[in-house]
């Protein structure tokens, strides 16, 4: 009866882990299908294995290549990065594939392209939210075993010595005691938290810099889009604001979920480029002249995006390294070890065992939550301190330019 009863559970565990991954999936599929749409693709083509995708008419484009799967004949179209033409490539020949036919049975997945926010993006659907509660609750169960454990370990480190304690330690404590509190701890102390400050306010300090950076081009973009409504109307006009719509779609895209965007940094050239070339069009053109003070003002916003998107940019890739992080770990791990060495006496803990317990459960949860703050300002664009107010007022430019260009 036990036996049947667990295979039951088993059998539902991995049923719901089949749904769950199934549905994941599914939701993965449509974002990443809604993204690509919002960046202004309309076609796939297909070549081979190769399958070419224009992002833009002049400025980008990128290429699928099919990878095999042991579990998927078809295999999978992972996105590589490539900012070149490729000459060799012949559109004669290639086969198109609308966005729209793309279906979920044809296993098409991007993995470099940032996928729609979803409620699961939002901070109350967090998961890693969840690690400041669940390591406190794992050290306080686990305090015993882990001052056992490390008693062991110093045991063996110290086995050839001549002599055992019968008090049970307390007077290794007690000589011990001043080179541990008075130099090792505070120094690891001051070190850790000058540093931990150091971070969180540089990385606080670069997510407002991104949210002022964007809330400035968003007011240049507006700007433009009022000069190019006071363009004559015509080709010219239209490629303008297509190119506005394409700037504003770019802007949607770097400004995702940071883990993944990273497709278009480091790009030098921008739709601003094409749109610089329209303007100069206009400046040349006779036949329907544009003011001079119209022009000027559209060449100031060009300028001023590009250098705000230059800082920008910057911004998000002005990270901390890895080695950077591993020295603020080692110093956290260097505290706790501490910790267990000045409370490692049999009488301290068959005495105040629970009061230790308390004091191990309120260090670790300190060092945990200061490492989830850390992580979450590392990524501006997802988690708690997000400024996603800033792409939403994108978004609404996105629509505006495409519903006058409608309307013309």
């Amino acid at each position: 009866m036990m036996k049947n009863r667990q295979q039951t559970s088993f059998s539902v565990i991995v049923r719901t882990c089949f749904f769950l991954l199934h549905f994941e999936t599914a939701n993965s599929f449509q974002s990443y299908r809604s993204t690509i749409g919002s960046l202004g693709v309309d076609t796939f083509r297909r070549l081979d294995s190769d399958v070419p995708l224009l992002l833009s008419d002049r400025y980008r484009r990128t290429t699928l290549r099919t990878s095999s799967s042991s579990n998927n004949e078809k295999g999978n179209f992972i996105l590589e990065t490539e900012f070149d033409y490729e000459e060799d490539v012949n559109w004669e020949k290639c086969e198109s594939c609308s966005l729209d036919h793309l279906t979920e049975e044809d296993e098409f997945f991007v993995t470099s392209i940032p996928t729609a926010k979803t409620e699961k993006d939002s901070p109350f659907f967090n998961p890693i939210m969840i690690i400041p509660i669940l390591t406190p609750v794992l050290a306080y169960m686990t305090y015993d075993d882990v001052a056992r454990l490390f008693n062991t370990f110093f045991n063996l480190l110290t086995s050839d010595r001549k002599w055992v304690p019968v008090d049970g330690g307390q007077y290794q404590a007690k000589i011990i005691a001043p080179a541990i509190n008075g130099i090792v701890v505070p120094t690891i102390s001051i070190l850790f938290a000058t540093l931990i400050s150091n971070t969180v306010s540089t990385l606080r300090n670069r997510q407002i810099d991104i949210h002022t950076s964007l809330n400035s081009e968003a007011g240049d973009l507006r700007v433009l889009s009022l000069l190019v409504d006071s363009f004559p109307s015509n080709d010219i006009k239209s490629r303008c604001r297509q190119y506005l719509d394409e700037y504003t779609c770019r802007l949607i895209a770097e400004s995702e979920d940071s883990k993944k965007s990273k497709v278009m940094f480091g790009s030098t050239d921008s739709e601003m480029n094409g749109f610089v070339t329209l303007l100069n069009e206009y400046a040349n053109d006779k036949s329907e002249p544009v003011s001079g003070t119209v022009l000027a003002e559209a060449y100031a916003a060009v300028v001023r995006l590009n250098t705000i998107r230059s800082a920008r940019i910057t911004a998000i890739q002005s990270t901390f390294p890895v080695l950077h992080y591993g020295i603020l770990a080692l110093l956290a791990f260097s505290i706790c070890i501490a910790f267990l060495l000045e409370t490692d006496q049999e009488l301290l803990m068959f005495l105040n065992s629970e009061q230790l317990r308390i004091l191990w459960t309120m260090l670790i949860g300190t060092i945990s939550a200061l490492s989830i703050v850390c992580w979450d300002l590392s990524f501006p664009f997802t988690g708690s301190y997000i400024i996603s107010n800033a792409v939403d007022q994108l978004k609404t430019i996105r629509d505006t330019i495409r519903a006058v260009a409608e309307d013309e």
